[in-house]
């Protein structure tokens, strides 16, 4: 899982994309996870990416048990 701010110019939305996608795929692998919350790259400051980003990180979290 990747998560990236709207408005990061850190680490950009579309550069996370564009990587993810030059990736093989693997047999029996599961894909990469690309999440986009509101925010900039430290989106979790804000209650509402906060809340975004500790809801995808329990989704990932439960799908791996």
């Amino acid at each position: 899982m990747i998560v990236n701010g709207d408005t990061d110019l850190v680490t950009p939305y579309l550069a996370s994309r564009y990587l993810v996608s030059q990736i093989p795929t693997l047999g029996g692998a599961k894909p990469i996870r690309l999440d986009v919350i509101e925010g900039g790259h430290m989106m979790y400051l804000r209650p509402g990416g906060r809340r975004a980003l500790k809801e995808a990180a329990s989704e990932l979290y439960q799908a791996t048990q």
